[in-house]
């Protein structure tokens, strides 16, 4: 269902779609940025290095769901939210 073709439904019975942008696989997967390495060469204890690297994905994974869990929360009297991507 497109969005034109919902606008005369009721709010409770439109559907949300999620940004295809902000939650494909790319965006999902940690890449280590300029900066982040920059970072992770200054630390010389490699379990500081290896705990640093994992903070980092943590962090990146909950910027990830934030988006999701916001959006289900902001939208949860919608009928359905859907999240037009294929995950892998």
């Amino acid at each position: 269902m497109q969005d034109h073709e919902q606008k005369w439904r009721p709010l409770k019975e439109r559907v949300v779609y999620l940004n295809p942008y902000l939650i494909n696989q790319r965006a999902m997967t940690f890449e280590l940025q300029k900066d982040d390495a920059a970072k992770l060469d200054a630390i010389t204890d490699k379990k500081e290095r290896a705990k640093a690297l994992y903070d980092m994905k943590k962090d990146h994974n909950a910027h990830f769901a934030l988006y999701i869990g916001r959006a289900l929360i902001k939208y949860q009297r919608r009928s359905c939210v859907v999240a037009p991507y294929n995950f892998k």
